[in-house]
Formats: C-alpha cells, sequence, structure tokens
C-alpha cells in the first residue's frame, strides 16, 4: 500500500528564502529547535544510555528513531514555504488575508488567489511602502510560491554541523579584520567559516536557545518540488 505524501508549511526569513530560490548553490537543508526539548539521558555510570522527548516522558530512543517522530515530516513528505506577505484586493487595496485576491511577496511577486503569479519586479523593504506586511504563520496554502520534498531528516546537536552542511544551509565563509589580543585592529584578514557564520545567526534567531546550550534540532534536507503555482500573469498588474 503506497504511504500518503503529507504537506506541512514551514517559514523561511526573506534571506533564507532568497536562498532557497537562488539559481546555484541553493538552499537544500534547514535546522529547526527541538520543541519540546530533546535531551541525552545518562547512567548511574554518567555514559549516555538514550536520547528523550519531552513530548513523549516515557519516550527514549536513539537520534535514528527520533527522526522518524519530526513534525515536520519524514522523508517522502513535502513542505510549503511560508514567507511574510502583503495581503490586497481589487488594484491594490489592502484587505484582511482572509479577503485577499492577491498577495504580494518580498521581492514584489504577486500570487493570486486563482494560481496565477506577476514575477518580482521590485524589492520590498520595511518602511519603503505603506502597506503592513503579514508574519509567515499567517500565510495561506495558495499563497506558497514553492513546494519543497524531504529527502532526509536527522537529530543532531546543533553545534555538530560540518562546514559542508553549513554550506548546504545557505552560508558561506565571511571575512573581517583580524584583532590584536589588546584589542587594537591588525592588517591581516580573519576568515570565518560557513559553520561559524550559520551558528552565529541561528543563535540570534532563536533566542530559546542561549549560546553554549548545543541544543537538538531536527536537520532536514529537501529539493525544490515546483513552484505553485506557475501561471503567469499580464506584468502590468495591479502592485501596490
Amino acid at each position: 500500500m503506497t504511504k500518503a505524501v503529507r504537506e506541512r508549511p514551514l517559514p523561511f526569513s526573506p534571506p533564507m528564502m532568497a536562498a532557497v530560490r537562488r539559481a546555484v548553490n541553493p538552499k537544500t537543508q534547514t535546522r529547526r529547535l527541538i520543541k519540546p526539548e530533546a535531551w541525552m539521558a545518562t547512567g548511574p555510570d554518567g555514559e549516555p544510555n538514550g536520547l528523550r522527548w519531552s513530548k513523549f516522558p516515557c519516550w527514549e530512543g536513539t537520534p535514528e528513531e527520533l527522526a522518524s517522530l519530526c513534525p515536520k515530516g519524514v522523508p517522502g513528505d513535502r513542505l510549503w514555504t511560508r514567507e511574510r506577505f502583503g495581503a490586497f484586493k481589487g488594484c491594490g487595496d489592502e484587505c484582511k488575508i482572509a479577503e485577499a485576491t492577491y498577495v504580494v511577496l518580498d521581492d514584489g511577486t504577486q500570487i493570486r488567489r486563482d494560481g496565477s503569479r506577476t514575477p518580482g519586479r521590485d524589492s520590498y523593504s520595511d518602511g519603503a511602502f505603506w502597506f503592513k506586511w503579514r508574519p509567515p504563520m499567517f500565510m495561506p496554502r495558495w499563497a506558497s510560491r514553492l513546494t519543497l520534498d524531504i529527502t532526509d531528516v536527522r537529530v543532531q546537536r546543533v553545534e555538530d554541523i560540518s562546514e559542508e552542511d553549513a554550506i548546504a544551509e545557505g552560508f558561506s565563509e565571511d571575512h573581517c579584520q583580524a584583532m590584536y589580543d589588546d584589542g587594537t585592529p591588525s592588517r591581516d584578514i580573519e576568515t570565518i567559516p560557513a559553520r561559524l557564520v550559520f551558528l552565529n545567526t541561528f543563535y540570534d534567531l532563536n533566542h530559546r536557545a542561549p549560546r553554549g546550550v548545543n541544543p537538538w534540532v531536527w536537520a532536514i534536507t529537501f529539493t525544490r518540488a515546483h513552484a505553485s503555482p506557475s501561471a503567469v500573469v499580464a506584468p502590468n498588474s495591479c502592485a501596490p
């Protein structure tokens, strides 16, 4: 009997959404905090004896076994992307989400309730336009522009991420001016690995996981299934 494919929403910030949509070296992984928290139990000898998850107090198993319980999905399931948006009807009239006939996304793309879209021509940023940005959590299914196929789910501590996986997360090496021990700048340029750039961003975004905790995360690998909706409307469509 064929397993039914399940679809679930997953929010992305504007930079990460842009990374997923890149034509070259796109983002193909995402790490999300395991909520409620997971922890590694230890025996009387102090040795690890099983991973626990607060969601099921009596459950105990391995990271591989916990990965099969991921609420975001398992290999074979799909994710539809959520991102911030503006809700409109008519020709640029801002409205309630339930009344919207189209939405405007961060890069100016318009997606209509009937499944058609107008490619983005402008880049929208906070304060540049009068309309209200709606949080990703309120985006309806019809307004999602991408569907992702889950190909792998792992459970690991966030700081166990490799350099290769950090690049798959959409990050790259960064560079900054090196400093002497007394705090004065030197002439050398210091390279910051993509792994550290990712971790700095992760902890900045996840305030519930302070640095040093090294929390357990769902490490999800995906590929782009297709853009949805796919039809294109005339480039002179209404815009706010």
